[in-house]
């Protein structure tokens, strides 16, 4: 109600100078200077339907994190009040401040327009900060209807590859180019100590930190709380997937979006809610997985700057009036050559997604480290190298093709990984379920390494691993009753402590001394 009937018709005008834009080619320098001509034209019909926008905005971003009590009084006592004492200068108020009724903070004596006019500078500074981008004034020409609260319209398609960057401050990786000395302290305490130097010295540097953190926690706070991303603003959110639904939400109900994400987007259970409503109703045109490392000779990650352990996909996603009756799925691609190779890739139903993954209707990476394809599932196979003492989760299997002798590795889990009860190791191979020998009633049983040496720190390494293919370097030790009895079940855990005592791994130690 407050956007004014003239900056709904500037931007309607706006739509004209748009299309003509849109149909020159610029092939000489006339038309790049009538292109350029007519889009500041565009440009100033259209700033003061920018500038209320901003200003709106902005307030978002000042209120975010406030009780409900407090923002009721900012937004009464700095804005309602003016406005209601100005109702016919009200528009004005909003895209210029104060000065729209000649007046400011200084020159005035009025309370309420002396707390307006600190509130409409916060905003400015804060809009021109951050460029707003408003996508119905950038493109005036995509959307009609401007009068009305929603104007209709949008793109045909978006995309994109948008960053792959959580919103909340990372110490290290900030602190990485600016101070590297800083950025590789051993742990998070030492850390915090150094930069609390920085503060009590007065360096720039900690200024600079400080406010870049307090504009991360705001920024956080206000997309939690904002309307603006209902299924994909919530938790630790990652920037990539506020692109996501900001895609759809400017898309043609006809239209299609395709961009590049981190395979989270499908799979993570804070995006649950967005991809089942994606998934079950048919929306999803095409999702294809692929690790970031490429398993070809020569060839260096899709994306060098990003960990080779990485997974993203194509995620291909119809508007809202768009909808495919199967999606081509594919996961673990390792080249775009997978693409046409139907063992890896197949299609998936509205309905197949609900059912390989009923409460979340996510894709068929299921838990527990397992994966499914159509109705039958597939289990990591374990090796040796995989575990350590008491450890199922102590290494994933890296491949390195230019390693003819022994191309697959371990690779231990970063500290964060680690502490993830959801994270696990990724094998090199996948078993088909029905192909496992496994007893009836075991979730779990005893394995231990089988390759050792008298120079390795422990000789003996045991540990109780899942239900899983094993690997001939990782044999189990499976007891008659163990998954008959509880007393089966708690003798597993009481070998594997023995298995890894120091008395029981000096044995082993000299025989594997003597028979050497």
């Amino acid at each position: 109600g407050l956007i004014a009937s003239s900056a709904i018709q500037g931007a309607e005008n706006a739509v004209a100078g748009m299309e003509l834009i849109e149909e020159m080619s610029d092939a000489d320098v006339a038309e790049v200077r009538e292109s350029a001509r007519l889009f500041e034209g565009v440009d100033q019909a259209t700033a003061e339907l920018r500038r209320v926008l901003d200003f709106l905005q902005s307030l978002r971003w000042l209120t975010a994190g406030m009780k409900k009590s407090q923002r009721a009084e900012f937004e009464t006592r700095g804005l309602l009040e003016v406005i209601g004492a100005y109702p016919a200068k009200a528009y004005s108020l909003l895209a210029d401040g104060p000065e729209a009724i000649g007046a400011t903070s200084a020159q005035s004596d009025d309370a309420g327009l002396s707390r307006y006019a600190e509130i409409w500078r916060d905003a400015r500074a804060l809009a021109e900060r951050e460029g707003f981008l408003h996508w119905e004034v950038a493109f005036p020409g995509v959307w009609r209807h401007w009068q009305r609260r929603r104007p209709e319209g949008g793109f045909d398609a978006v995309i994109g590859n948008p960053p792959w960057d959580r919103i909340k401050l990372q110490e290290v990786e900030w602190f990485a180019t600016r101070d590297p000395e800083l950025a590789r302290a051993p742990t998070a305490a030492l850390r915090r100590e150094g930069i609390k130097d920085l503060r009590d010295r007065g360096a720039p540097l900690a200024t600079a930190f400080d406010e870049a953190k307090e504009r991360a926690d705001s920024l956080l706070t206000m997309f939690r709380e904002s309307d603006q991303y209902p299924l994909l603003g919530r938790g630790d959110i990652n920037l990539y997937s506020l692109f996501v639904e900001r895609a759809l939400d400017v898309l043609k109900p006809g239209g299609l979006v395709g961009l590049l994400v981190p395979s989270g987007i499908c799979a993570d259970r804070t995006a649950a809610p967005f991809f089942r409503s994606m998934s079950t109703s048919g929306r999803v045109a095409g999702l294809f997985d692929f690790e970031n490392r490429r398993l070809v000779t020569g060839l260096p990650p899709f994306f060098p700057d990003v960990d080779t352990r990485f997974k993203f996909c194509a995620l291909i996603v119809g508007g809202a009036d768009r909808t495919f009756a199967e999606t081509p799925c594919g996961f673990f691609l390792k080249s775009s050559a997978d693409l046409s190779d139907s063992e890896r890739c197949f299609p998936l139903s509205p309905a197949d997604f609900g059912r390989v993954n009923p409460n979340t209707g996510t894709a068929p990476p299921v838990a527990g480290n397992r994966w499914k394809r159509g109705e039958e599932e597939w289990l990591p196979l374990y090796e040796g190298k995989m575990v350590q003492a008491f450890d199922h989760r102590a290494a994933s299997v890296v491949v390195n093709p230019e390693n003819l002798n022994r191309p697959a590795q371990p690779r231990e889990p970063t500290l964060e990984e680690h502490a993830d009860p959801r994270w696990s190791p990724d094998p090199q191979f996948w078993v088909a379920e029905d192909e496992v020998e496994w007893p009836d009633g075991l979730d779990w049983a005893l394995a231990f390494k089988d390759v050792t040496s008298p120079t390795n720190v422990r000789t003996m390494i045991a540990a109780l691993v899942p239900r899983s293919g094993v690997g001939n370097t990782l044999p189990l030790l499976l007891p008659d009753n163990a998954g008959s009895t509880v007393a089966g079940a708690e003798a597993l855990w009481l070998l594997a402590a023995n298995f890894n005592s120091f008395v029981f791994d000096f044995v082993a130690r000299q025989k594997c001394r003597a028979s050497t």
